[in-house]
């Protein structure tokens, strides 16, 4: 499900990947029965980009991170994300590396990792986006990654496409990482 221009803050359970609604349709309750994921929009000045509104109208289990800034916290209550938790519909947080604000989500059935933040896509490639710690902790993190059968990862941010293969991830983990 889409949620405007907050689109990418925002994954439900059966939308991750069929696309099969236009985004301004509002789900039916029966439709909104899965989970919901958020993170923090600040970055998009999007007051918790509806999170409260969806999860009070559908009654779902929200999850999220540990920090929200102070001009965004939800008035929902969250479920802590954190790594190797197994979320409804068999959905699994993983590790980035980059501390764990933006947590990527494996979906098994889906073969497809879901990132927030790690990585970004400019100019049709796919980047690690920049960290203090990018050699010491994301770059392993990342690798690590590598052992999931995944074929696709989809992307929060990017000038185009924000579906890529497993070949252009392996190809940018050996990049610089982007610093734009």
């Amino acid at each position: 499900m889409a949620c405007g221009s907050g689109a990418r803050n925002i994954i439900t359970g059966s939308r991750a990947m069929t696309g099969s609604r236009s985004s301004h349709q509002p789900m039916s309750n029966r439709e909104a029965r899965g989970w919901w994921l958020t993170r923090s929009c600040r970055k998009r000045r999007l007051k918790n980009c509806g999170r409260d509104d969806f999860v009070s109208r559908y009654r779902v289990r929200a999850f999220g991170p540990r920090l929200f800034w102070p001009d965004d916290l939800p008035k929902s209550k969250l479920e802590i994300l954190e790594p190797d938790q197994v979320l409804p519909g068999g959905v699994v947080a993983l590790y980035d590396g980059r501390g764990r604000l933006e947590t990527p989500l494996w979906l098994p059935e889906q073969r497809t990792i879901v990132f927030g933040d790690a990585l970004t896509e400019r100019a049709g490639v796919l980047r690690v986006w920049s960290s203090p710690w990018h050699e010491k902790r994301a770059l392993p993190a990342l690798r690590e990654l590598l052992k999931l059968p995944f074929e696709h990862v989809i992307i929060s941010h990017g000038d185009h496409e924000p579906v890529h293969d497993r070949a252009a991830y392996e190809r940018a983990l050996k990049l610089p990482p982007w610093t734009g």
